[in-house]
């Protein structure tokens, strides 16, 4: 009899034991999950009402904070507004998404963009925000005639050998293209021209135009 009841008594101690465990863990299962909700991350909010075409810079923006769990899309590294251009108007204190934006600099009012076909090496693996000179080329014997026809102008588009605008943020990815099958350096540059300088460009634009990587002047 006493064996029985000192199987009972062990069984009702394990059994306390499990239950014990079993709500500990569940406990500290809530308490984790508690902590990532109210976790919070910075984002970034519009100072002012941010129009389509807009390359967002610090004075256009604000940071603040919000849930991790609300923050899907949101822009959180300033970074990331480099070489971009919105193709949505954000109004003021309003959050600012990633997918409202385009690769791509928006030219300056009374500016032409002028889009030149280059090869690799033509191409100086310029990106857009970088400022070039537009060196002429000589085509029957590919060298370079002794003045450039523009200089500093800033560069807007970059754009691959599919199409596709090559992201300012992905420099190491442009050399990395240059191994593997990606072919990701740019085949047609867009870049931002004054007026004056239109008629002097477009007749160099079929790869006849070598650029040279410089400074803004």
């Amino acid at each position: 009899m006493s064996d029985v009841i000192k199987t009972r008594k062990r069984a009702i101690a394990i059994s306390f034991i499990l239950a014990l465990v079993f709500t500990t863990l569940i406990t500290i299962g809530a308490n984790s999950k508690n902590i990532a909700e109210n976790k919070k991350v910075e984002v970034m909010v519009a100072k002012r009402t941010l129009p389509f075409g807009t390359s967002v810079t610090p004075a256009d923006y604000e940071k603040v904070q919000v849930p991790e769990s609300m923050s899907k899309n949101m822009v959180a590294d300033p970074d990331f507004f480099t070489g971009k251009t919105l193709i949505l108007p954000v109004g003021q204190g309003h959050y600012i998404y990633q997918d409202s934006f385009r690769e791509g600099l928006a030219r300056r009012p009374g500016y032409s963009e002028v889009f030149i076909e280059v090869d690799l090496h033509k191409s100086a693996l310029a990106l857009p925000g970088e400022y070039v000179d537009l060196v002429p080329i000589d085509t029957r014997n590919d060298v370079a005639r002794p003045e450039p026809i523009a200089r500093s102008v800033r560069v807007l588009h970059a754009v691959d050998s599919k199409g596709w605008d090559i992201d300012p943020l992905m420099k190491n990815g442009v050399a990395q293209g240059l191994k593997n099958e990606d072919k990701k350096y740019p085949v047609t540059v867009g870049i931002e021209i004054s007026p004056d300088l239109v008629t002097a460009v477009v007749p160099y634009a079929d790869k006849k135009i070598q650029l040279v990587k410089g400074d803004a002047s």
